[in-house]
């Protein structure tokens, strides 16, 4: 798992950005936190996923890239379609798993 260098971060993780960060990548539970990524279907743009999954050992070897962190799934469902609209407005499609794979 790797994370876009300009991570969107919903208003409610914000706060704790760097505590939720530090608990993904050391697997801990996190409670109620929401993953933006990549999808893992090529085919798919992206996925949103509970950040608990990412403890599973059928996602340790998985080339994800995470590109949001938010707080509930209202607000991942929010900070999605701000990832949409800034795909849009400055590519004016939407091929989000590109765009943001073309910036790595």
């Amino acid at each position: 798992m790797r994370f876009y260098d300009n991570l969107y971060v919903g208003d409610k993780a914000a706060g704790k950005i760097n505590k939720i960060l530090k608990a993904i990548k050391d697997k801990k539970i996190v409670y109620d936190v929401y993953l933006i990524t990549t999808a893992d279907n090529p085919l798919d743009n992206l996925d949103i996923y509970q950040a608990n999954t990412f403890i599973q050992k059928h996602f340790e070897n998985k080339d994800l890239l995470v590109i949001g962190v938010a707080k509930g799934k209202g607000e991942s469902r929010e900070l999605l379609a701000k990832i949409i609209k800034d795909c849009y407005d400055e590519t004016g499609d939407y091929k989000l798993r590109d765009f943001f794979i073309s910036k790595m």
